[in-house]
């Protein structure tokens, strides 16, 4: 199952502290996701303009700005500490966009502006390849976490978990991680020249886990032998 390498638009720019997390591939639009210094995050959104997906937000009056020559709302939050948006259109990709972050107006806009297609974009933490004959059954991302499920024509169960450093999504992963692998003897192992450790449990499930420069978490689990949850390790591509 490979990844889709169809163009994503984000930001060229971001502030810094910012760190790209995720990309929740859509269809014709994608949520793009960043974990910022706040710790609330960055959301950036698109959506094809017929859609009319961002036609409605909710709270408080706007103030009409310019994006690329381009009318564009800004809400900026009454609340200290709660995030400000920006929905704008682009004519020439036929896109409606949307930023939401706590961040000053004068980012939000050079945000907005460094906006362009990434051709061959591949989503960051979370596998581009998986065994063959393993089928998606559900997923799930937010700004500190990934967690797909597969399975193949067995109703064997195949688990990706990622959760950045610090995040409360880490510390279920790690719960989840002590209780799937209490009583076992790790092994040593690699994934892309990271120390990884790989168990086993009676039933042959195996159970590989690694961190990242940035102390992000990793864990795939299934019934696959060691160089091939090795393998669908090595085609993640990681934060740094």
């Amino acid at each position: 199952m490979e990844a889709d390498q169809r163009a994503i638009y984000r930001p060229a720019w971001v502030p810094e502290g910012c760190r790209l997390t995720n990309i929740f591939d859509q269809g014709d639009g994608a949520s793009v996701l960043y974990e910022t210094t706040s710790g609330y995050g960055l959301v950036f959104q698109y959506f094809p303009a017929s859609s009319g997906a961002l036609s409605i937000y909710a709270d408080g009056p706007s103030e009409t700005v310019d994006i690329h020559g381009n009318p564009a709302d800004l809400y900026l939050s009454p609340e200290e500490g709660s995030a400000n948006g920006l929905i704008w259109g682009d004519p020439e990709a036929e896109l409606l966009m949307s930023i939401f972050a706590d961040l000053p107006r004068e980012d939000l806009l050079r945000i907005a502006e460094s906006i362009r297609p990434f051709p061959g974009e591949q989503p960051p933490n979370r596998p581009l390849r998986f065994p063959e004959g393993y089928s998606e059954l559900n997923s799930g991302s937010g700004i500190s976490y990934t967690g797909i499920l597969c399975a193949n024509e067995d109703g064997e169960m195949l688990r990706y978990t990622f959760a950045t450093a610090g995040s409360t999504d880490l510390e279920k992963a790690r719960a989840g991680i002590a209780e799937a692998t209490a009583g076992l003897t790790a092994e040593e192992a690699l994934v892309s020249g990271f120390s990884a450790q790989l168990y086993r449990q009676p039933d042959g499930t195996g159970h590989l886990v690694w961190t990242n420069a940035l102390d992000d978490l990793y864990w795939i689990s299934g019934p696959l032998p060691a160089e091939e949850l090795i393998e669908m390790a090595e085609s993640v591509i990681m934060g740094s």
